[in-house]
């Protein structure tokens, strides 16, 4: 996957925009200038004077945009390679989704779905497992057209939007002229700009490391923290062991440690607190035996000490 992100890094961005030089050093050319003029030229005068003084900022935003956004769909290529007969919810925990973005696990397993489907209908060949994984899900949606993708209206309107939130841009915009300096003395430090990309190719790739290693960890939790559970329910099958961490306890762990995602059993409802708890085992389990708070409380944190004890002495033991 390194070429692919090294064509990333020196080709997509020359793909969508050109650099002169010269007196008008920030002059840019291309279709993702040529688009940005555009979009500007459409935006209410109350913000064209302040798109059209951060226009060259705007194009470098969105640019490292689309640049972040290709690259995490090589990222997911790598993780059908680096996981061992993965799971979508895998891959999705393993994802490096962008920061900020406000989506539930269902919405980013279907995303992963339809990546992954999208990618198989264009001919990108994908690990067997990968494949199997898949299975039926997901929907061929994704094109990859990468200027398509940044010059699109919809992507210039959020990227704007955005762009203004990060940068604490309002709508009205003061122009101060100072006529001792040139635009030139203004304009970005582009080969700085082009090792800040390169850094970030790399510790993307540690982060995907590091991810597929936490998730091998979090798969050989998944059975040991079930192992526990069970032992305790066999050696006291009425107390509510089972319900006891499907209600609460591996709730909890799933919260806590959710880098690992230990595939363990979840019911709901989540029932926080003790009271609630035992309430619930009352009404849904009468096979269970003395469903007192206190009775619950003491059984929800002998387990949850147990398992929280295996994690650590497992972190601690790959640390090693």
């Amino acid at each position: 996957m390194a070429a692919a992100r090294r064509q990333i890094v020196d080709r997509l961005p020359l793909a969508l925009c050109h650099y002169s030089s010269g007196d008008s050093a920030a002059l840019r050319s291309g279709q993702l200038p040529r688009a940005v003029r555009i979009f500007i030229s459409q935006l209410p005068v109350t913000e064209r004077a302040l798109a059209q003084s951060r226009e060259n900022d705007l194009i470098d935003y969105i640019l490292t945009d689309v640049e972040d956004e290709v690259g995490r769909t090589v990222d997911l290529l790598d993780l059908c390679r680096l996981l061992p007969s993965p799971t979508l919810d895998e891959l999705s925990n393993c994802f490096p989704w962008a920061l900020g973005l406000k989506r539930n696990p269902e919405w980013k397993r279907m995303r992963i779905a339809d990546y992954l489907r999208s990618m198989l209908a264009l001919g990108v060949e994908l690990p067997s497992s990968a494949i199997k994984a898949l299975g039926t899900e997901g929907e061929s949606v994704f094109k990859f057209n990468e200027v398509y993708y940044a010059t699109s209206r919809r992507r210039l309107e959020l990227s704007w939007r955005d762009f203004r939130m990060q940068q604490e841009l309002g709508r009205r915009f003061v122009c101060l002229i100072d006529d001792e300096e040139s635009v030139a003395a203004e304009a970005f430090d582009y080969g700085v700009i082009a090792q800040g990309r390169a850094l970030r190719e790399v510790a993307s790739d540690r982060d995907l490391h590091g991810a597929v290693a936490l998730t091998m960890i979090g798969r050989r939790l998944g059975s040991e923290l079930t192992a526990l559970m069970e032992s305790a329910h066999t050696q006291r099958p009425t107390d509510g062991y089972r319900p006891i961490a499907w209600h609460n306890v591996f709730w909890e762990l799933v919260s806590e440690y959710e880098a690992l995602q230990p595939p363990i059993e979840i019911h709901d409802p989540y029932c926080e607190r003790d009271q609630d708890l035992a309430d619930h085992l009352k009404s849904n389990f009468p096979e269970v035996r003395g469903v007192s708070r206190p009775s619950i409380l003491r059984r929800r944190r002998r387990l949850q000490e147990q398992c929280d004890n295996r994690i650590r002495n497992c972190l601690l033991e790959q640390l090693a």
